[in-house]
């Protein structure tokens, strides 16, 4: 099970027994998610059930609807809980923000909804709201638990190449493991999964070429964000005049960047960053450019 898992199955499993009624799970890893969840009602003992704005009310192991009911809004749908057991329950609302922002119905029925369990259920149910972006209504923020699920971390990633590796199959050269796990980083998993099948056949031995590969297709994926940029680097140690102390301290700490997994068993600690201060134009950015061809080369 990864970090990222086990801390937030903690924090749900101790909110919940604490009586915490509802809770938001910030990501759009519907599958990571539904995951963490199914683990959750297993260890807690509850049973889970699931809205979405598709089709409303489904199974959340099959997702197939429950209902033949056509409309599926969540003001619609919630009422249908008023005689149910909500004991030993575990709501789970998907689409969050399209199923609550602007639909005041909505909001007041969960309003309700929580107030029942925080009277009569403490403990033994709770409403989990999972969405891509963020929006708890002012009038439930009291009775809401915010909870981030991360993009996998470094050990996360590695297990998943492994396992990619096996089931498609892709033959990883142990000298590029390190690079690959590092070229995945801030992808979720089934970006992960959907690189590695996508180089396979090109290239069923991994190699630089599948690296770039993999490199372009993740600054796809973060174009499509309109909040980050992927910037080529080209500088090297000669388009900086003078500061050579830093530049011999960059290619030291770049050396450990190359050889984490070497690092890690020596006891070394990766490097947390360096505050480069200066006028505009006396070239940070250049400096910040070089690490990073530093570090990929």
């Amino acid at each position: 099970m990864s970090a990222a898992f086990t801390a937030l199955q903690v924090k749900l499993h101790a909110h919940l027994a604490a009586g915490y009624p509802g809770f938001y799970i910030h990501s759009g890893e519907e599958a990571r998610v539904d995951r963490i969840l199914m683990r959750l009602g297993e260890e807690a003992g509850l049973h889970l059930m699931e809205w979405n704005l598709a089709y409303g009310w489904v199974n959340f192991t099959t997702k197939q609807p429950r209902t033949a009911d056509a409309q599926t809004d969540l003001a619609h749908c919630l009422p249908m809980l008023a005689d149910e057991d909500l004991g030993d329950k575990l709501i789970v609302i998907k689409d969050a923000r399209l199923a609550l922002e602007n639909q005041p119905l909505a909001i007041a029925r969960l309003k309700q909804l929580l107030n029942r369990i925080q009277r009569h259920h403490r403990g033994r149910c709770a409403v989990v709201l999972v969405g891509e972006s963020l929006f708890v209504p002012p009038q439930v923020e009291a009775q809401m638990t915010l909870l981030a699920l991360p993009l996998p971390g470094r050990e996360d990633i590695l297990a998943l190449v492994q396992r990619c590796a096996s089931e498609l199959p892709l033959s990883i050269p142990r000298a590029l493991l390190p690079r690959l796990v590092a070229t995945c980083s801030g992808l979720s998993e089934e970006e992960i999964r959907q690189v590695l099948a996508m180089v396979q056949p090109l290239h069923p031995q991994l190699d630089d070429g599948a690296l770039s590969l993999i490199h372009h297709e993740k600054e796809q994926t973060i174009a499509k964000s309109g909040v980050l940029e992927m910037i080529k680097v080209g500088e090297t140690a000669h388009h900086i005049g003078g500061l050579e102390n830093l530049k011999h301290w960059l290619k030291r700490r770049a050396e450990i960047f190359r050889r984490l997994d070497e690092a890690g068993q020596a006891g070394v600690t990766a490097p947390k960053g360096v505050l480069i201060a200066g006028m505009p134009g006396c070239g940070k950015s250049t400096v910040a450019r070089l690490l990073m061809g530093l570090v990929e080369a």
